[in-house]
This record gives C-alpha cells, sequence and structure tokens, in this order.
C-alpha cells in the first residue's frame, strides 16, 4: 500500500450480491445487457488522484436480462491502512459485457 510500506494487517470483504432490477440496456440490438459488477477496494487517501486500490474482484457475467440474479459472495483479500486516519472506500460498478468492443458501464456507487 502506497505511503505506508503495507504495515496495514490482513483483512477481507465479503460481500454478497443477490440480484440487480430494471438495469439499463446495453445492447440495442437485442434489447438486453449481459451484466457483472466490478468491486474496487480502494483507499481513497493513496497517492493517485483516485486513491489506491487495494483489491478488485467481480461476479460471473449473467447473459441477455435487465433483471439478473447473481446470488453470488465474492471474497477479496487485502492489506487494511495502516493507521485509524485512514479507511476504505467500496466502489461497485455494473457493467455490461460485450465480445468485440469495451464493456459498456450501466451504473456505479461509492
Amino acid at each position: 500500500m502506497s505511503g505506508s510500506g503495507g504495515d496495514g494487517m490482513k483483512c477481507t470483504l465479503r460481500l454478497h450480491f443477490m440480484c440487480g432490477r430494471n438495469l439499463p440496456i446495453g445492447d440495442r440490438i437485442r434489447k438486453s445487457s449481459d451484466p457483472y459488477v466490478r468491486i474496487d477496494v480502494v483507499n481513497p487517501m493513496g497517492e493517485s488522484l483516485d486513491g489506491d486500490i487495494l483489491a478488485t474482484g467481480r461476479t460471473r457475467t449473467i447473459k441477455q436480462t435487465l433483471n439478473p440474479m447473481w446470488d453470488e459472495t465474492v471474497l477479496l483479500p487485502f492489506r487494511c491502512p495502516a493507521t485509524d486516519a485512514e479507511y476504505v472506500q467500496v466502489r461497485l460498478a455494473v457493467y455490461d459485457q460485450d465480445t468485440f468492443t469495451s464493456d459498456d458501464l450501466l451504473g456505479t456507487v461509492e
């Protein structure tokens, strides 16, 4: 971890994703999406402009739906910030997975 020498203790974030409802259309031809969720655990006090990413993960992709049912647990191990003044932020981004072009961002939450 930048700035702390990696002195934080080992932590694990456990997230359980149930479902999504009424997601935006990512594929205009099929009028559907192939959604997945990307998870970033971030130290916002880090040296980079958007904070230092401590861990990244994702759910599986659910094909051709605007109402995905994941019912999936994601475990993200990372080094906790070294001091009480630091904290972590969880950023979630839902994407439509595409085969031949870059994935489309459907929405985010922090």
